[in-house]
C-alpha cells in the first residue's frame, strides 16, 4: 500500500499542478471572463453528472473489491451501468430542450453538442476508471487519473500555438476528448474480464441501490453547495470576471486536497477490504496515518500561503487578480485542512455503510455556507467572503462528521506530531519573512527567485521535522502492515 500511495501522490500532485499551468494560459489568451464562464459551465456539468453517478453505483463501488469471480463483478456492474445510460439519455434531452428555449445566439444543437459530448465522455471515463480503482489495479487507475488533465493541457496549448480562439465551447469539447481517449485503452481489458455489459434495467435492483446510496447523492448536492456554489453566487452577485479572479486563488488554496483525494482513490478500497475481513485495529491505524499525513502537508502549506500566495498569483496571473484575491488563498488553505479531514472521516462512514452521516454533516455545513453567502455577498461584494464562508462550512461539516461517528470509530490524532509540524512550519515562515515576503503583499520576484524561496522553505520545514524526531518509517510501518500487494483477480 505504501508503494500505491507514493505513486498516487505523484500522479495527483501532477494533476493539481496541471491546474496551476492551465488557468494562466486561458486567462492570458481568452480573458478572465471566458475562464470564469468555463468554470461555471464545468461546475454545472459536474453537478448533473454527480446526480446520477453517485447514489445508485454505491453498492457496486462498495462491494466490487470483495467480488472474486467474473460473474459477481458482472452482476454488480450491470444494474448501475444501465441506470447511468438511461440518465445520460435523459440529461442529453434536457440539455437540448434548454438549448432550444434559451435566447443565446447560434443554433440549439451547436449550443447543446459540447455539453452532451462532455456528459457522454465523462460517464464513459468514470465507468472504466471506477472498475480498475475498485478492483485495486492502481497502476491502470493512476494512468487514467494522470493522463486526461495533461492531454487537455496539450489540446489547449496546441490551439494557442495555432493562434486559435479559446472559446468556452471549444474548451469543453477538448476536455471531453481528454476523458474519452485514455479510457479507450483499458476498455478491452475490462470487457475481457466481465464480458460485454447488457444494459437491462431491473427497477427493483435500481430502487434498492438508490435507497442505499441516496445519502451519497444528497451529500454530493451539499458538497456542491460547499465547494462550488460560491462560484455561481459570485457570478450572480458580482461578475464572471470576478469568478475568473476567485478561481485561481481558490485552486491554489485547495492544492493540498490532492492528498485526501489520493487516500480516497487508493486507501478507500483497502479500507473496505480491511473492514470486510474484520481487521478493525489495522483499519483505525490506517485512518490515523491519513490524518497525520494530511497535517504534515497541510499545516505548513496554509502557513506559507499567507506570505507566498500573493506573489505566486502575481506570477501566474496578473497584478489585478493578485490584488483582488490576495487573502483568498490563505483562507481557503485553512478550509482545505478541515475539508481534507472531513473527506477522510467520510471514507470511514462509506466503509461502515453509514452514508447518512456524511449527508447530515454536509447538509449543515452547506446550509451555513450558502446562507451566509446569500445574506452577506450582496452587502460586502468581495470575493474574500466566499472563502471565509467555505472555511466556516467545512469546519462545521468536519465537527459533525466526527461527532456522529464517534460511537463506531476511534479517531486519534498524534498531538505531539502535530506540535512538531507547527514548530517546523513556524521556522519555515520565519525564513520566508526574512526573505522579504509579507502577508497580503506581492513582491517583485521573478519566477526563479520565487521557486528558490519556496524550495528553501520546504527544506527548512522538513529539516526541522527530522531534527524533532519525525521519521517516514513511522508511516511506512502502518501502511505495510495494513495493506499488501495487489491481489490477482
Amino acid at each position: 500500500m505504501g508503494r500505491q500511495l507514493l505513486v498516487g501522490v505523484a500522479v495527483q500532485a501532477a494533476v493539481y499542478l496541471q491546474s496551476l499551468v492551465l488557468f494562466p494560459i486561458v486567462i492570458r489568451h481568452a480573458g478572465a471572463s471566458t475562464y470564469g464562464e468555463f468554470v461555471v459551465h464545468l461546475t454545472l456539468l459536474y453537478l448533473m453528472f454527480g446526480l446520477y453517478a453517485s447514489g445508485v453505483p454505491y453498492r457496486y463501488r462498495r462491494d466490487l473489491v470483495s467480488a472474486r469471480t467474473a460473474g459477481e463483478r458482472r452482476g454488480l456492474f450491470g444494474p448501475q451501468f444501465a441506470f447511468q445510460l438511461a440518465c445520460v439519455g435523459a440529461v442529453s434531452a434536457a440539455i437540448v430542450i434548454w438549448a432550444c428555449l434559451s435566447d443565446a445566439g447560434g443554433s440549439p444543437m451547436s449550443r447543446a453538442s459540447p455539453l452532451i459530448a462532455w456528459i457522454i465522455a465523462n460517464t464513459f471515463y468514470r465507468l472504466v476508471a471506477d472498475y480498475f480503482r475498485y478492483t485495486l489495479r492502481m497502476g491502470i487507475f493512476n494512468f487514467l487519473s494522470g493522463v486526461p488533465p495533461y492531454l487537455f493541457l496539450a489540446f489547449v496549448v496546441s490551439v494557442v500555438f495555432a493562434r486559435g480562439a479559446l472559446s468556452v465551447d471549444r474548451l469543453i469539447v477538448m476536455q471531453a476528448a481528454s476523458f474519452a481517449l485514455p479510457a479507450l485503452l483499458p476498455l478491452g481489458k475490462m470487457l475481457r474480464e466481465i464480458g460485454v455489459p447488457r444494459p437491462t434495467l431491473r427497477w427493483r435492483a435500481v430502487v434498492a441501490d438508490f435507497k442505499l446510496g441516496a445519502p451519497l447523492t444528497l451529500e454530493l448536492i451539499i458538497d456542491f453547495l460547499l465547494a462550488s456554489s460560491d462560484r455561481l453566487l459570485i457570478a450572480a452577485f458580482l461578475s464572471l470576471a470576478a469568478v475568473g479572479s476567485y478561481q485561481p486563488a481558490y485552486t491554489l488554496g485547495m492544492l493540498v486536497i490532492f492528498l485526501p483525494r489520493v487516500f480516497d482513490a487508493i486507501m478507500l478500497p483497502n479500507l473496505n477490504r480491511l473492514i470486510d475481513r474484520g481487521k478493525i485495529a489495522e483499519a483505525e491505524g490506517l485512518i490515523q496515518v491519513m490524518l497525520n499525513l494530511l497535517l504534515l502537508i497541510a499545516l505548513p502549506f496554509a502557513a506559507a500561503s499567507f506570505l507566498i500566495a500573493p506573489t505566486l498569483l502575481r506570477v501566474l496571473t496578473n497584478a489585478e487578480i493578485a490584488t483582488a484575491s490576495r487573502w483568498v488563498t490563505p483562507v481557503v488553505a485553512c478550509a482545505a485542512i478541515c475539508y481534507g479531514a472531513m473527506l477522510i472521516a467520510g471514507q470511514v462512514a462509506f466503509a461502515l455503510r453509514r452514508t447518512r452521516v456524511i449527508a447530515v454533516a454536509n447538509a449543515s455545513g452547506g446550509a451555513i455556507n450558502i446562507v451566509l453567502n446569500l445574506l452577506l455577498l450582496p452587502v460586502f461584494a468581495s470575493i474574500l467572503l466566499p472563502a471565509v464562508t467555505t472555511l466556516v462550512g467545512y469546519a462545521v461539516g468536519l465537527a459533525l462528521t466526527t461527532l456522529s461517528l464517534r460511537r463506531y470509530w476511534r479517531f486519534r490524532i498524534d498531538w505531539p506530531g502535530a506540535l512538531r509540524c507547527l514548530v517546523a512550519a513556524a521556522a519555515m515562515t520565519l525564513l520566508l519573512h526574512q526573505l522579504g515576503y509579507r502577508p497580503g503583499v506581492f513582491t517583485a520576484q521573478n519566477p526563479a527567485t520565487l521557486a528558490a524561496s519556496i524550495t528553501a522553505g520546504i527544506v527548512v520545514y522538513f529539516a526541522v521535522l527530522w531534527v524533532s524526531g519525525v521519521r517516514i518509517r513511522d508511516f511506512r510501518a502502518v501502511l505495510g502492515h495494513a495493506g499488501g500487494p495487489e491481489e490477482a483477480l
